[in-house]
């Protein structure tokens, strides 16, 4: 599943935390999914696209361009994405640690080694297994942001989580706010 984050990100969400609703896994219509953003070429031209993958849902994954436009997904992300999920064992390994994660959501944040386990959980299955460092966010003593930060093949990674959503993927150009972790 590393290709999925290699030069790019991935988030976890249903685009409703941090509204206190729980999370229920049969309701289709909160679409939980995972949500990649990349740089692709289509028509020749180098374009920023958004992958939705639904997985609590029926939908079929969904593509748009920058503008917004649904668009046909391109091949290459097509068969890039069928990879990632094509063993059986490994896409049933990652739903059940993701389910496991988001179920207990609200409550991750409420101290760094329930957040740290969680973004392990996760972080795993992109290959991702050693944190070089963390990165942890208070306000009024309260945890609001954790981050684990990985070097896998003399490039690094994230793994990170707010009230909102859960985000993994490799430093680069494109994930700039993490420019700053690695250089403390």
């Amino acid at each position: 599943m590393k290709r999925l984050i290699d030069k790019q990100t991935i988030s976890i969400d249903n685009h409703g935390r941090g509204t206190r609703e729980a999370l229920n896994w049969d309701d289709s219509a909160k679409d939980v999914h995972l949500d990649k953003k990349t740089n692709t070429r289509i028509g020749g031209r180098l374009q920023k696209v958004r992958i939705k993958i639904p997985i609590n849902s029926s939908r079929s994954i969904s593509v748009t361009n920058q503008n917004g436009e649904e668009i046909e997904i391109p091949r290459r992300l097509r068969n890039e994405i069928m990879d990632a999920f094509a063993d059986e064992l490994i896409r049933r390994r990652f739903v059940v640690d993701l389910v496991d994660s988001l179920k207990n959501f609200e409550s991750n944040l409420s101290d760094r080694e329930k957040a740290k386990q969680a973004l392990t959980n996760i972080s795993k299955h992109f290959g991702l297994e050693l944190p070089i460092k963390t990165v942890e966010t208070y306000v009024d003593d309260v945890l609001k942001f954790y981050a684990l930060l990985f070097k896998k093949d003399n490039k690094e990674y994230f793994a990170e989580m707010d009230s909102n959503k859960i985000v993994i993927g490799q430093y680069s150009g494109y994930a700039k706010r993490c420019r700053n972790y690695y250089k403390q």
